[in-house]
């Protein structure tokens, strides 16, 4: 009777200790991602929503963001950043046709080429991913000789690929980006970032 109990009471703990495994291996999933997706709305809170209609896809932009007029709306958008104290020129978001699989996916994207002796073009690569079931790819680039730095992320789509351009203001300094300091990319980042997260398909 006394071996009866004993057993009992192991197959009672063992059966609590799978219980409680599974529980906290579900509810660390919930609040994994569940406070992330909190903090990401409440970022956007009281965004703008621009909507291309001609090319299926829509992108939230923050307030401090005037949409800038031109000569084919269809294709996208451009905004003016209007708050000074960010490191942000414009944003660019649209369609391009000649930006496409093997242009952006492959190994044409370098990274640290050089330009008369200095840094420019591809800094790093961001990140490699997929939104909305198409390839995306992010990347820190340099211009040349102005070292305005921007970051920018292809979708692929319909033979073509959509753009997000976040461009700096201020230029950085070529000997931090050698020392892999990206101190001068954090607006950028932040920013894009945030947009990025708005992004969605329409159709």
């Amino acid at each position: 009777m006394k071996k009866v109990l004993i057993i009992s009471i192991i197959v009672i703990l063992v059966i609590l200790v799978f219980c409680v495994a599974l529980s906290w291996q579900y509810f660390s999933e919930i609040f994994k991602f569940y406070p992330n997706e909190i903090k990401t709305q409440n970022k956007t809170a009281g965004w703008k929503t621009y909507t291309n209609a001609e090319y299926g896809f829509e992108i939230k932009y923050p307030p401090y963001f005037s949409i800038k007029e031109s000569g084919r709306p269809d294709l996208g958008a451009s905004f003016n950043n209007d708050k000074k104290d960010i490191n942000i020129n414009w944003v660019r978001i649209g369609w391009n046709v000649g930006m496409k699989g093997p242009i952006a996916f492959n190994k044409n994207i370098e990274v640290n080429q050089k330009c008369n002796n200095e840094i420019c073009g591809a800094i790093r690569i961001l990140n490699n991913f997929v939104i909305g079931g198409e390839r995306a790819i992010s990347y820190e680039s340099i211009g040349w000789p102005s070292r305005i730095p921007s970051i920018s992320t292809v979708i692929e789509k319909d033979g073509g690929s959509i753009i997000l351009d976040v461009s700096g203001e201020k230029e950085v300094n070529i000997e931090n980006i050698k020392e892999e300091d990206y101190s001068g990319y954090a607006d950028l980042e932040k920013v894009h970032d945030e947009l990025l997260s708005t992004f969605k398909f329409t159709r």
